[in-house]
């Protein structure tokens, strides 16, 4: 208890402000790229004491501040349009926080369990296609086929400069070319492409607030975990969980 309170949690906020400090530099501004959210970075600070930390993006979620209901109908849970509806005319919307959509009539803990991964209550709504989840683009309407198509890109695609393992791998640099490098990555049916124009304005390629997942290790053991909230734009922690 006394190295958690002294050491594990401060250190844990000094590595939050050095991702505040990655992202404000990020060699790629214009957009993120899946790869290198995911990826883990370790920080030692002496006496046997690590912390390991990747970004969880607040802009791969959907807002359920701003959703409208015929999106959060086909969240896991939900699956109601009476329920989609209650969430949407909640005299509580906007929410301060995820957990009190709790409130809302016909909600419960075990549909929320389902669904609260998926879900955010920051940004301004726009989805980032490139570090969106499965989850999230079949709530927004995308078919399997489709959503396989654009994970593979992800995976596969060596970006625009068509080489592999460069900083532009798998990533969309703009929401207005998201058909057009599906298309050069894949054939697309009629539906398919009809149902990634419908979303063109709601697509975004880079994230302003993320998460900031913390793993940490004291003297050989699985220490706490943290769970930040950071906006790069401002830089500053705007959430911080234990």
């Amino acid at each position: 208890m006394f190295t958690r309170a002294i050491v594990s949690a401060p250190l844990a906020r000094a590595s939050v402000f050095d991702a505040i400090s990655e992202r404000a530099e990020d060699i790629t501004p214009e957009y993120d790229s899946l790869k290198e959210m995911l990826k883990e970075r370790v920080l030692e600070s002496g006496n046997n004491i690590r912390y390991r930390y990747h970004y969880e993006d607040e802009g791969a979620k959907i807002n359920i501040n701003t959703a409208s209901s015929d999106v959060l109908e086909k969240l896991p849970g939900i699956e109601s349009k009476i329920l989609a509806d209650a969430i949407v005319n909640s005299a509580r919307r906007p929410f301060k926080v995820k957990e009190e959509i709790l409130l809302v009539e016909g909600m419960t803990k075990d549909k929320f369990a389902q669904f609260k991964d998926l879900v955010t209550v920051y940004g301004d709504g726009k989805i980032n296609i490139n570090t969106a989840g499965p989850g999230v683009l079949s709530a927004l309407g995308l078919e399997e086929g489709l959503i396989d198509i654009i994970q593979r890109y992800r995976l596969e695609s060596p970006g625009a400069d068509g080489e592999q393992d460069t900083d532009d791998d798998g990533a969309f640099l703009i929401p207005a070319s998201v058909l057009s490098d599906l298309r050069a990555f894949n054939s697309l049916s009629l539906t398919e492409e009809q149902q990634l124009l419908s979303l063109t304005n709601l697509w975004a390629v880079k994230s302003r607030i993320t998460g900031v997942k913390i793993l940490s290790d004291i003297r050989g053991r699985t220490g706490n975990n943290y769970l930040a909230v950071i906006d790069t734009g401002n830089k500053k922690i705007i959430a911080w969980n234990e």
